[in-house]
């Protein structure tokens, strides 16, 4: 009938391997043609499968479709199977005659013939793509209902598979799904619950609706592994409904009490603490079952059980962290298993466990476990070598019958040990260490353990703690004294060095401990070779000044003698590669021999009684007793020298510094010179009648300064409260001087201002001013390099400075600080707090500090700073009213939030809301900016309105069309018309906000989705200066320094009282993408909307950096756009 079966194909290949098979397969495919095309359906379905098996081998098959076709529709149950298998493996989502496929699969699935339906649903799983599932998935929905369970289990899974390609799918077929949970075949409810814990992984929420049969299944159901399924179901959907985890906790625990299959113990526990069901009185219960099914996890032979209960209790750490330090000896045993993957997650949970009542305990233990392993290794080559020389032969090296250890991992797992052990003694300033004496100790133990990276850290941790720890000093420099003779290890010797020699004090012998730091020291690191010079000179300097206190001629010839000693040693360091430790030999020498020099002439005329009786004999001079007794008695001055390197290396104090208490009769307040004449000139510019005028007009001020705002609520408790009698106190002190520019009565801070400004410039002293002054001397150059240093040291909340360094600094330029309140709203996602280390405070003080660097300055320009302090809100934190008061802060910036702004129960909320308004009436030269949560916030606060609107958020980079006024803001230069920036939000501004003062919000630009993107209200002067210029936040002038720019003047965006965007400028890709998978870990999104953000964010930049330069031009931090002089 034809000529090869499918067997005897696969013999031929066979026969044909290593040899020439590509021709036999073309030869094979030659007759495969031929036969395809055969009328002999029997002849054309072996032809189908011979090309399947080919598929299937990885030789590409084509033109080939039509074929598998025609065996999809054979009547033939086999021949029909084999066309199934066919297209399951040759077809793809985009082969073309799938759409004719269509009729000829819903026949299929409506035949009589219960094998035609399996068949076809077996095929359909593997070819369906978005059109099969639209066309089909009504007719699949029909076969949930056959009266065949096998058919309805195969239906089931194929639905799946349509769901995931159409959606909609879903709301239609939400019935007969929900009905399929309570079918009365087992293996039907297996599949449909497997069907739904895989669509609920991508979205929890549709399937919350679901829990009443789940749980039936949960109390009911015996089947281990379908209560398995059901309870990972129910860890994705008790995060979507809170409500289900105080229903869960109970049959949990029964579960957990009473089952002995281990892998569906294991999942109740893992859902118990995933879906946070261990709080209250019964999550307390339930943490106690749990915990104590993990401790007998950790004592079974299975190490995969040993695994799983690692990972859980670590888990369980931050909840329920005195419940698992009850099983401490437990873990610590598995510090020692021969697996080393259960080693390191038992070091990871018994680090989690320390304290300083337990670190102690778990410190020693993790080194006495890295003690045995060496010990083992030792006894390992041991027993190698007897082997080898036939001696011994039955000595076991492992008596307890454990493979043996890969020598690399145990090198890592002790360096592991080594970095925690480190980490942990550390950290937060060694508070978890009991007692610095037994850490001294630990320490030099570590030295022979670790490597050399770790050795380098052990040193400086030995140096630290001495420093730290006055009361150690002693014991610490007699046991570092006592080790530095004996060969130590060259990190040892560097601490050594440095302590004994920065307190020599304590040390017995300091000049012979000098002589043993520069000995065999030439091939050491140079960083120690380095620290033992230094060293031993200041060992020495210290022992020769100490001579001068007990000079004699024994002391003389002492030092002869040590310092031609030493002076030997050091020119056998001479000559060194290195320049640095070649320069620190040489200036030691040079040092050495001035010692020597002085040493010898004092020598010359020292007093006769101190030369020892031979030589004075061998000088020819007679023993006179009295006289020489006489001698001794008169004092004998010590050589100046020996004082020569004291003042050298050690300038540091030891004793604190007293603070002495001022005089009472001293007037701190008083005038240091006579006062000056500037009250005559005030009583020209100002007469009398004005000063009175103005007096009363403060009196009445006063009358009305107690219907002003309160914010004593707005402040935590560890800032001073605002004090209205002392700001009033500090003006009418101020009030007559003319160099305190002092803020007028005022209704609204932005217009009283205004009108201050045009009304009364007559009443302002005139100045002359030389503007040659602001011209530079010389041409400028085009854009001078730039340094940003970042320090971020953080207090409570911590003032971070980022810095422009400009090269071309003409004498006499002053660097300008910008300093910047951050409002933090809320935290990040915890994946964003780790990359970051830290909140949205790195976010911004990068983004600033980049944007510092890059904006291009003219060397004349002032070098310019930011510094940056960061106040969590929500806990109550603001900057003083009496700092804003005085100037201190130039710009507030309102952070983006987790928190929906139209949560009316928080109530930092609305203290926010009343700080904001409070800055805008009383403290108007403080620019406001708002991001994400602060642009709703303020939105919200002047009127207008924000909704939450999930099915329009935005999740990635959104294009904005910029209004023409928004070109002006934020693009002045390249005029671009499309802004893009990262948009992370589901509630959005749907109303304008209300003008202010009758000043209109100016819109910046609008997206896709969201109309309203950022506003801009501006000043009614065009750009008043920076709060910190004028020493004062609530007075609006000119900023004169923008005249002597000269250049192009002020931009646009400088004249921006409040700024708000939706966008969000300090986010990047990698940081929207972890905002979005917390998001959909958190049911807030779905994972199919998450992926197609990320491909919205990946494509195309953000003009993220480029809003972050607008944002310091408005803080008048601008480019440098022309360089033409104000003379021309």
């Amino acid at each position: 009938m034809f000529e090869k079966s499918l067997g005897t194909l696969i013999k031929g290949l066979r026969s044909q391997r290593g040899k020439d098979e590509a021709k036999y397969v073309a030869g094979v495919l030659d007759e495969i043609r031929t036969e395809i095309k055969s009328a002999d359906m029997e002849v054309k379905g072996e032809a189908v499968l011979k090309l399947a098996y080919l598929q299937m081998l990885g030789y590409q098959v084509k033109s080939v479709s039509f074929h598998i076709l025609e065996a999809m529709a054979s009547q033939n149950y086999r021949i029909k199977h084999i066309g199934y298998l066919a297209a399951a493996l040759c077809f793809a989502d985009d082969t073309e005659v799938l759409i004719l496929a269509t009729n000829l699969i819903k026949k299929d699935l409506h035949s009589a013939a219960p094998l035609d339906v399996l068949v076809a649903l077996n095929g359909l799983s593997h070819v369906i793509n978005q059109e099969l599932a639209q066309h089909l998935g009504d007719d699949i929905a029909k076969m949930l209902t056959h009266s065949r369970p096998a058919v309805r289990k195969r239906a089931v899974l194929v639905l799946y598979s349509a769901i995931l390609r159409y959606p909609e799918l879903l709301d239609r077929t939400w019935e007969r799904l929900r009905d399929l949970l309570c079918d009365p075949d087992q293996s039907v409810v297996t599949a449909t619950m497997n069907a739904v814990c895989e669509l609920a992984r991508r979205n929890p929420a549709p399937f919350v609706a679901l829990s009443p049969q789940l749980f039936d299944i949960l109390t009911n159901s015996s089947n281990n592994w379908l209560l398995i399924k059901v309870i990972k179901l129910f860890s994705v959907l008790a995060p979507v409904e809170p409500r289900l985890i105080r229903k869960l906790q109970r049959p949990l625990t029964d579960i957990i009490s009473t089952t002995p299959a281990m892998s569906l113990l294991y999942e109740c526990i893992h859902t118990a603490i995933t879906a946070n069901m261990l709080d209250g009185e019964q999550g307390e219960q339930l943490a106690q079952r749990c915990i104590a099914n993990l401790g007998e996890f950790l004592e079974d032979r299975d190490q995969n059980l040993r695994y799983i209960a690692l990972l859980a209790l670590a888990k369980l750490v931050p909840s329920h962290p005195d419940l698992v330090a009850g099983y401490q000896d437990t873990i610590l045993a598995s510090i020692r298993h021969p697996d080393m993957t259960i080693r390191l997650r038992a070091l990871d949970l018994v680090c989690q466990l320390v304290h300083r009542d337990s670190m102690r305990h778990i410190v020693e233990a993790l080194l006495d476990a890295v003690a045995q392993d060496d010990a083992a290794n030792a006894r390992s080559a041991s027993t190698a070598l007897q082997t080898v020389f036939g001696t011994h032969a039955a000595v076991d090296a492992n008596p307890q019958g454990m493979p043996a250890l890969d020598a690399v991992a145990v090198a890592k797992f002790h360096a592991q040990v080594a970095e925690n052990v480190l980490e942990l003694g550390s950290a937060h300033d060694y508070v978890n260490v009991p007692d610095m004496s037994w850490y001294f100790d630990i320490l030099l133990r570590m030295l022979d353990m670790v490597d050399a990276v770790h050795a380098v850290r052990v040193a400086d941790q030995l140096i630290e703690v001495v420093a730290r720890t006055p009361k150690l000093r002693p014991a610490a420099c007699a046991h570092l004294e006592e080790a530095l003779g004996a060969q130590p290890h060259h990190q040892l010797l560097r601490a050594g060095a440095w302590v004994c020699s920065e307190y020599p004090l304590y040390t017995e012998k300091p000049q012979h401990l000098a002589q043993i730091l520069v000995q065999d020291v030439c091939d050491l690191p140079l960083s120690v070779m380095d620290t033992a010079i230094q060293g031993a000179m200041k060992l020495f300097a210290y022992w020769t000044a100490s001579l001068s206190d007990a000079w004699d001629a024994d002391a003389l010839a002492q030092v002869h003698d040590e310092t031609a000693s030493l002076i030997a040693r050091l020119r056998a360091l001479s000559q060194h590669a290195s320049p640095q430790i070649d320069q620190c030999v040489q200036e030691s020498l040079q040092l050495l021999l001035l010692l020597q020099t002085d040493l010898t002439t004092y020598e010359k005329q020292m007093p006769r009684h101190m030369l020892t009786p031979p030589r004075r004999i061998a000088a020819g001079e007679e023993q006179d007793a009295w006289a020489e007794e006489a001698a001794a008695k008169t004092p004998v001055e010590s050589p100046r020298a020996l004082h020569l390197l004291l003042p050298l290396y050690f300038t540091r104090e030891d004793e604190p510094l007293q603070v002495v208490p001022l005089e009472a009769a001293l007037d701190v307040h008083a005038w240091v010179v006579p006062q000056s004449t500037w009250a005559a000139v005030l009583d020209v510019v100002e007469p009398a009648q004005a000063k009175a005028k103005a007096k009363a007009q403060a009196q009445k001020e006063g009358a009305c300064a107690t219907d002003s705002i309160n914010l004593d609520a707005v402040h935590a408790p560890q800032h001073s409260t605002y004090s209205h009698a002392s700001t009033r106190d500090r003006a009418a002190a101020h009030r007559d001087d003319p160099f305190y520019l002092a803020a007028k009565p005022k209704k609204s801070g932005r217009k009283k201002h205004a009108a201050q400004n045009t009304d009364d410039l007559d009443e302002i002293p005139i100045v002359q001013l030389s503007m040659a002054d602001f011209i530079p001397a010389t041409p400028a150059s085009s854009s001078p390099d730039t340094q940003v240093a970042i320090a971020a040291s953080l207090q409570p909340k911590p003032a971070i400075m980022a810095e422009e360094e400009n090269v071309h600094a003409r004498p006499g330029d002053t660097k300008r600080t910008i300093s910047v309140a951050l409002l933090v709203t809320g935290e990040p996602p915890k994946e964003v707090q780790d990359s970051l280390k830290g909140g949205y405070e790195i976010m911004f003080r990068d983004m600033f500090a980049t944007a510092l660097a890059s904006i291009p300055r003219f060397d004349w320009h002032p070098k310019m700073s930011l510094q940056i302090q960061a106040f969590n809100v929500v806990l109550g934190e603001f900057p003083e009213i009496e700092e804003l008061d005085e100037g201190k802060w130039d710009v507030v910036v309102i952070t983006g939030s987790r928190t929906s702004v139209l949560k009316e129960d928080e109530v930092w909320i609305h203290v926010l809301s009343r700080y904001i308004t409070h800055l805008v009436d009383e403290h108007p030269l403080v620019r406001i900016v708002g991001i994400g949560f602060g642009h709703q916030l303020i939105v919200r606060i002047y009127g207008g309105s924000v909704v939450e609107d999930r099915a329009n958020g935005e999740y990635g980079v959104a294009d904005i069309q910029l209004t023409p006024e928004g070109i002006e803001m934020l693009s002045p230069i390249d005029k671009k018309t499309t802004w893009r920036l990262e948009q992370v939000h589901s509630d959005s501004v749907v109303e304008a906000p209300k003008p202010v003062d009758d000043d209109e919000w100016i819109l910046l630009g609008s997206s896709a989705k969201c109309k309203y993107q950022g506003f801009v209200l501006r000043y009614p002067t065009h750009a008043p200066p920076l709060p910190h210029l004028v020493n004062t936040s609530s007075y609006i002038a000119f900023d004169v320094d923008d005249v002597a720019t000269g250049a192009a003047g002020p931009m646009p965006i400088r004249s921006a009282h409040i700024l708000t965007l939706q966008g969000h400028p300090e986010l990047n890709a990698e940081l929207t993408k972890a905002e979005l998978t917390c998001l959909c870990a958190t049911g807030q999104m779905d994972w199919d909307a998450r992926d197609y953000a990320l491909a919205q964010a990946q494509s195309g930049v953000s003009d993220g950096a480029q809003t972050a330069q607008m944002l310091l031009a408005m803080l008048s931090v601008e480019p440098a756009v022309s360089d033409v002089p104000l003379d021309t």
